[in-house]
């Protein structure tokens, strides 16, 4: 499993008289943006050892890159937590 969250390119958010007055109502338009920009991925490097990583998509030239903002191995507690969620999700 070397990923938890695959990346879906878009070109933005479909915000209207619909969905904007219920999502903010609770949670300001800004902060849910910010979560879709802001990805999170977890797997298991080559070396086997679980990895956390949070990355952000850029547009450079007409191709879509993921920025890598930060990455580390797991801590004990989400490594446990990783290898619960392996095996329900092989």
């Amino acid at each position: 499993m070397p990923w938890l969250r695959l990346v879906h390119p878009f070109d933005g958010y479909d915000w209207d008289d619909g969905n904007l007055p219920k999502v903010e109502s609770r949670v300001r338009s800004t902060e849910i943006e910010w979560l879709f920009r802001n990805f999170v991925a977890m797997g298991r490097g080559q070396n086997g050892r679980p990895l956390y990583a949070i990355y952000t998509t850029r547009r450079r030239a007409d191709k879509l890159l993921l920025r890598v903002i930060s990455a580390r191995y797991m801590h004990a507690k989400e490594r446990r937590i990783f290898e619960e969620i392996e095996k329900i999700i092989p």
